[in-house]
């Protein structure tokens, strides 16, 4: 995994998930941080001799040691997806702005960070690399807009989702699902709306 930072044990969101699951269901694990994404993928899982690098079979082996299943729930999963996508499409380019694209943020958090995690050279080549990708994505986004009005678009709509959630808890909910979080949701690896149990020992 990514090694921790700002008060977090990874910087990595699906690493944070699986210590998390871990931490609850008291599994046994030893955790390695890696700071070299060019030679194996972070984050990854090795158990019994075998390395899996994929997301999603990451999060469903580890679900596994914790003795969970998955039962589908149709009405919460259809609910939980709109959330999901709604949050996912709203905050996501803002984020990316943030940390690729505003100059000062890219230099004094984004860049410096990788560069004090990764080993010299290989720092320099990977913020380089992301840079660069990050400027052409950023230049699909703009269209005909210019740099300001797209990034104020898009705060905009980071801004109005902020605003449509506390609305949506209007109701005293405590959660989405109700007032208690049983629902996991793992947007990345799109398990989002699956209720989850544990099973009987």
């Amino acid at each position: 995994m990514w090694e921790g930072d700002f008060g977090v044990a990874s910087v990595d969101p699906d690493s944070l998930l699986l210590l998390t699951l871990f931490k609850m269901y008291r599994v046994n694990y030893i955790g390695q941080h890696t700071s070299l994404p060019q030679w194996y993928a972070i984050p990854s899982l090795q158990i019994n001799g075998v390395d899996i690098t994929d997301s999603y079979e990451i999060l469903l082996t580890a679900m596994k040691q914790c003795k969970l299943e998955l039962e589908l729930d149709v009405v919460v999963q259809s609910q939980i997806n709109v959330y999901k996508n709604y949050f996912v499409e709203s905050f996501a380019p803002a984020l990316f702005i943030d940390c690729w694209i505003q100059e000062a943020n890219f230099e004094y958090l984004t860049k410096s960070w990788y560069y004090q995690a990764i080993p010299f050279p290989f720092n320099y080549f990977y913020v380089n690399k992301k840079r660069k990708q990050a400027d052409e994505r950023f230049e699909e986004m703009m269209g005909q807009h210019t740099k300001f009005k797209c990034i104020l678009k898009y705060f905009k709509r980071a801004g109005r989702c902020l605003e449509d959630f506390a609305g949506m808890l209007d109701d005293e909910r405590l959660f989405f699902s109700g007032q208690y979080p049983y629902v996991i949701g793992c947007t990345r690896l799109q398990l989002l709306g699956y209720i989850i149990k544990p099973t009987v020992a």
